[in-house]
C-alpha cells in the first residue's frame, strides 16, 4: 500500500465548504426556473392566485426538486460529520 505525504490531507471543513457550494448552486438554478408574473399581467389578488394555480405542476415539480436535494445535502453533512480527515483520491 502506498503511503500518502503528510501535505495531502485535506481539512474536513474545506469538503463541507464544496459540497455547500454545489447544493446551493443546485437550489438556486431550482428557484431560477420559476417565472414571475408581471404587474402587467396581475392586476388583483384573485388573477395573481389564478396565475400560480395554472402553474400547479411547475410549483410542485420545483418543491419535490427542492425537498430531493435539500434530502440528499442533509444525508451528505451527517455523513462528512463522521470524518476525520479526507485526501484527494477521496474528492
Amino acid at each position: 500500500m502506498k503511503r500518502e505525504s503528510p501535505g495531502s490531507e485535506i481539512r474536513i471543513n474545506r469538503l463541507e465548504a464544496l459540497t455547500d457550494g454545489v447544493f446551493a448552486i443546485a437550489m438556486t438554478i431550482l428557484v431560477l426556473s420559476l417565472e414571475v408574473p408581471s404587474r402587467s399581467q396581475v392586476t388583483s389578488q384573485s388573477e395573481l392566485v389564478q396565475n400560480i394555480m395554472s402553474k400547479g405542476y411547475q410549483f410542485l415539480s420545483y418543491f419535490i426538486s427542492f425537498f430531493v436535494i435539500g434530502s440528499i445535502w442533509i444525508s451528505t453533512i451527517r455523513r462528512t460529520h463522521i470524518l476525520n480527515k479526507t485526501d484527494y483520491k477521496h474528492l
